[in-house]
């Protein structure tokens, strides 16, 4: 394990039980003492290897603290192979006691955002599919990503770039599986989980993991580790389900709501703040099997609007018009929620609770429809003509509304 960041992570010296190893080697060496005889030194650490949170003997431990049926504990690496060839590692079995039960990780000292970064890197071993809950303890801010299930280390990337602010932050969380009890004790294949080399960083561009992504964006080449999932909203990158009408891509944006919070949703960092200079209006195009309304947010800016899907199982371009809103703070990241103030349910209820986004892009207007009246002028009247050959002299001060 190597440095990728310029900076420690601050952490305490109270420990785990590792420590106690180290304490047991005062006179001399191996399992039996040699009374009078110094203890060989401890190599020289390498100039940012404990730069990250890795477990080593070498580095100061971490404090851990269980809760609710995550157990963690530190234990030898039981695949060094791949992205992670390191000595030691966290393992976090979870059982069955609460859906939320994890494990925080106490770093003793607030974490530095403006000097480390606003990212943080994880390594992550698990047999199966699973999301991991990483929540920026005291803030309440979390973000959530998915390993794949491949049995192999896979490094994601956790981003909470403009969303740091609060109160001086000294502890991380992690959750597997956020939502089910674990079932330890009864299959320990399926739940047991491996952590390791957290790591502070700028952006989830730093260190090899995927940047943020960048306006019009049509996901050809996004990756789930790209999307900032949280309270039960689920964005993944899948083939497009139904390549017809107004959309026939490849790649879309697959949203999953499920049981967590009525807010749940998923926030998509852009690479560069948006440049108003291109449009004040956003387009989206959007699948779902149901109506449903779509939040649309741009965050930083803090700023959003609403639109609904109509239900025709088709793609549908909906069109949000920030004209006059976008005055403020830059807007750096776009949140999307479907069904806001109601609790997902994309594990019992599939169908209902899938979306698909695609395309969204910036515009100039929302096309359609008659042009935008000036808002110094409120009509009184606005009168339609069915027929725009049939010519019709208005009278003034004649009342049309009868």
């Amino acid at each position: 394990m190597h440095a990728k960041a310029p900076k420690r992570i601050a952490r305490t010296l109270t420990g785990f039980a590792m420590a106690a190893i180290l304490a047991a080697c005062g006179q001399g060496d191996g399992p039996q003492r040699i009374p009078n005889e110094p203890a060989t030194p401890l190599p020289p650490i390498e100039p940012g290897f404990c730069d990250a949170i890795n477990f080593e003997i070498l580095c100061p431990p971490i404090t851990i603290i269980n809760f609710d049926g995550g157990a963690t504990t530190v234990i030898e690496n039981p695949d060094q192979s791949g992205i992670n060839t390191s000595d030691l590692v966290a393992q976090m079995q979870k059982f069955p006691d609460q859906p939320f039960g994890g494990t925080l990780l106490d770093t003793g000292a607030p974490l530095d955002f403006a000097g480390d970064g606003e990212a943080f890197l994880v390594k992550v071993w698990s047999p199966r599919p699973v999301d991991l809950t990483f929540k920026l303890d005291q803030q309440n801010k979390e973000r959530v990503q998915a390993h794949s299930g491949s049995s192999t280390w896979e490094e994601l990337c956790f981003d909470f770039s403009g969303d740091t602010a609060g109160p001086p932050n000294p502890g991380l969380t992690l959750i597997f599986d956020n939502g089910e009890l674990g079932q330890a004790d009864t299959d320990p294949a399926n739940w047991t989980f491996f952590y390791d080399d957290i790591l502070q960083v700028a952006s989830c561009g730093d260190g090899g993991g995927p940047g943020p992504l960048d306006l019009p964006q049509d996901f050809e080449n996004a990756v789930d580790a790209q999307f900032n999932n949280f309270d039960g909203g689920e964005i993944t990158i899948v083939a497009n389900p139904d390549m017809s009408g107004i959309n026939t891509s490849n790649q879309v944006a697959r949203m999953r709501k499920f049981d967590g919070e009525v807010f749940g949703g998923s926030t998509m960092p852009l690479a560069n703040p948006v440049d108003f200079g291109n449009g004040d209006i956003f387009r989206v195009k959007v699948w779902a099997s149901r109506q449903v309304p779509m939040l649309f947010k741009l965050e930083g800016l803090n700023q959003e609007l609403e639109i609904n899907y109509t239900g025709s199982g088709s793609w549908e371009e909906l069109c949000f018009d920030f004209t006059g809103l976008t005055a403020g703070p830059a807007a750096t990241a776009i949140t999307f929620i479907f069904d806001l103030g109601e609790a997902g349910d994309a594990a019992g209820d599939p169908d209902n609770w899938t979306f698909y986004i695609d395309d969204v892009a910036q515009a100039a207007d929302c096309g359609g429809g008659p042009p935008p009246v000036d808002p110094g002028i409120i009509p009184d009247v606005v009168i339609y003509a069915t027929d725009p050959n049939v010519p019709v002299d208005l009278v003034f001060g004649v009342d049309y509304t009868g």
